[in-house]
């Protein structure tokens, strides 16, 4: 797969931006002098963190785990150590709302924010698979914005 496929990926998927890219396996060479993107990254709750490596979001042990290695400067360490040393995505995706309907009722058209956006992250073990998770998760969050709008007409 190559990256002009890739960007052409991420240029349909409703304006997301890929802000700022971490290397995960590059964060243990920085002796506890993590970038700031994974430090905010280890900001989220731990609730968020496991849904975003797709780690069990119910064990409340391994939230405390999680935490206890933040706070010990270690969690890049025990990524490594269960293999997810792959990219980790700050994403932003554009508030989209005013969406216009063809006589099948299919969205033709809709406003963008791009100086509104939802942030997201995304982990994944390459470049391919992190492209299709922001894809995934730009579609995700669209789906929410038309679902709102339509809660919304429908009130009115």
């Amino acid at each position: 797969m190559n990256n002009k496929y890739l960007f052409e990926k991420l240029e349909q998927a409703h304006g997301v931006t890929v802000e700022r890219l971490v290397l995960v396996a590059y964060e243990l060479l920085k002796d506890e002098r993590f970038s700031r993107a994974f430090e905010e990254f280890t900001e989220n709750e731990p609730l968020k963190i496991c849904e975003v490596l797709g780690w069990k979001t119910t064990d409340e042990k391994l939230f405390k785990i999680i935490e206890e290695r933040i706070e010990e400067k270690s969690f890049a360490l025990m990524m490594y150590e269960n293999d997810y040393d792959g990219f980790i995505a700050e994403i932003h995706i554009p508030e989209h709302d005013g969406f216009k309907f063809d006589d099948k009722g299919e969205v033709w058209a809709s406003s963008v924010h791009p100086g509104c956006c939802r942030v997201e992250w995304v982990y994944a073990a390459t470049i391919g698979e992190l492209t299709d998770k922001i894809v995934d998760k730009a579609e995700e969050v669209y789906q929410e914005y038309l679902s709102d709008f339509k809660a919304k007409e429908l009130k009115v």
